[in-house]
């Protein structure tokens, strides 16, 4: 997991040497870096998106695989990050 966590954040512009918080989010785990947060879990649902949006970030990416079968909460959660100014991806 940390290397597709890593891969992400270089890909979004954080540099090797900027320090990662590990944290948890509604039993997501959750790696940020210099304003990008990247959210690893595959069981995703409106608590683990609710908690993700309440970070203090700019970027905020998700694993695709994360949504699979869940595609108004994915529409429900790029519309709320918008409202909030967070650009939110999916990988």
């Amino acid at each position: 997991v940390d290397a597709v966590v890593a891969e992400i954040l270089l890909r979004e512009g954080v540099r090797l040497e900027s320090p990662w918080e590990r944290t948890t989010v509604a039993s997501a785990p959750v790696v940020m870096s210099d304003g990008v947060a990247v959210i690893s879990s595959l069981d995703l649902d409106d608590d683990v998106v609710a908690a993700a949006l309440e970070l203090e970030t700019r970027v905020l990416v998700f694993l695709e695989d994360g949504f699979a079968g869940s595609d108004a909460l994915k529409a429900n959660a790029f519309t709320r990050a918008r409202e909030l100014g967070i650009m939110m991806k999916t990988v």
